[in-house]
């Protein structure tokens, strides 16, 4: 037999929220391929020091992740490692 459940505006309003979160969750392997991405298009002959390549690389990423409500204050600090081993100089 089936029920019926009778849902408020705010209980809706909530699940609605839950759903779309979950489906817009960033992972780590995501942030690392936008960052990729981005070193790629980004010519390293351009550049003489290794910070203001790795400035041009962050810096689209973070307005990209910020614009999807990813909390970045963190983000150079944990990913800096992986950009400072796609420099070759």
């Amino acid at each position: 037999m089936k029920k019926v459940i009778r849902l408020t505006e705010s209980d809706l309003a909530r699940i609605v929220r839950r759903v779309i979160k979950e489906e817009s969750e960033v992972t780590p392997e995501m942030i690392i391929d936008m960052l990729m991405k981005e070193a790629e298009s980004t010519p390293q002959e351009d550049y003489d020091d290794v910070y203001d390549w790795m400035q041009d690389v962050f810096s689209p990423v973070e307005s990209e992740l910020e614009d999807m409500g990813v909390d970045i204050d963190d983000l150079r600090m944990e990913y800096d490692d992986i950009l400072m081993g796609q420099w070759e100089r």
